[in-house]
């Protein structure tokens, strides 16, 4: 193992330490609490709900929201809302009423959690 392999182990731990897990008793969702910043220096958050084979995840609408509230509306026409659209398309995101979602399987849990993630942080930086 070279010093850089240990390294992205370091990198592993740090991010299997800071991530946390919390299960939603009044539904089926389970709630991601990751360690990567969003919009207002808060953790970013994914919920997550099995049916089958199939798990779900969500940001739960809070990206749109929190745009909203920086007054950067993504649902009106302009050059910002293809933007958008291109870098959801690009990481296989679907927006679904407001909420960010892609559907996964254990599988590519680990692809598609990275993608809603990243699309996230693409679209934080992308209006500020």
């Amino acid at each position: 193992m070279s010093w850089a392999n240990a390294l992205i182990k370091d990198y592993f731990d740090f991010l299997n330490k800071k991530t946390v897990v919390f299960k939603d008793e009044k539904t089926e969702w389970v709630i991601i609490q990751t360690p990567f910043v969003g919009l207002f220096n808060d953790v970013i958050e994914i919920y997550a709900q099995k049916k089958g084979d199939r798990i779900i995840l969500s940001d739960d609408g809070k990206t749109f929201e929190n745009l909203n509230l920086i007054s950067q509306k993504l649902n009106s026409a302009g050059e910002l809302k293809n933007l958008a659209e291109k870098l959801l398309l690009n990481y296989g995101i679907q927006q679904k009423g407001g909420e960010l979602v892609i559907e996964a399987t254990s599988q590519n849990f680990a692809e598609k959690i990275h993608n809603l993630i990243s699309s996230i942080i693409g679209l934080n930086k992308m209006f500020l």
